[in-house]
């Protein structure tokens, strides 16, 4: 058995454990059905923009774990790897000049022990990776909030919620 969280008729929230507010459903309850009243629950014709927002939002959540498997999220680092990378490429588009090495360049360098033109590569390797992850992240987040836009039923919202979500998990 499953417990839910039931307003307006519509079955908002569903979790395995009871607490104060939620109600004893059967296992086949899922976010949006219909409570009928008598105990029965149904899939309504026409899913609710708020199942659609649920569903959007959840494939946000899943979306954000994914990235966040591969990069550092901690306040401001996402800037830094910005400018990392600038700072890399336009040293490497310059030929690499030993009279002006970039500071980030220089820190990552003086970290490793390597050269700054190994560092610049390095720094733009790993650049390149991510938007090559990020690229993938983002084309299974957009293309399944479509997919959910286009959804006729409530069903088909959580079959394709569920879907995309095991797509951001495997990358």
């Amino acid at each position: 058995m499953k417990y839910a969280k039931i307003s307006g008729g519509i079955v908002e929230q569903v979790q395995p454990y009871h607490e104060e507010g939620f109600v004893e459903v059967p296992d086949d309850v899922v976010c949006g059905m219909l409570d009928n009243g008598d105990g029965t629950f149904s899939i309504p014709k026409q899913p609710t923009a708020t199942v659609k927002s649920s569903a959007k939002s959840s494939i946000d959540a899943a979306a954000g774990q994914a990235r966040a498997r591969y990069i550092t999220t901690v306040p401001g680092q996402e800037a830094t790897y910005m400018l990392k990378e600038r700072q890399a490429r336009d040293y490497a588009a310059a030929g690499y000049p030993a009279a002006s090495v970039p500071s980030l360049v220089q820190a990552e360098a003086d970290a490793f022990g390597i050269t700054p033109q190994q560092a610049a590569d390095e720094i733009i390797a790993q650049a390149d990776a991510w938007i090559t992850l990020a690229a993938k992240i983002e084309y299974a987040r957009r293309s399944g909030k479509a997919e959910i836009d286009a959804a006729s039923d409530s069903a088909s919202v959580e079959t394709i919620k569920n879907k995309i979500i095991a797509q951001l998990d495997a990358i």
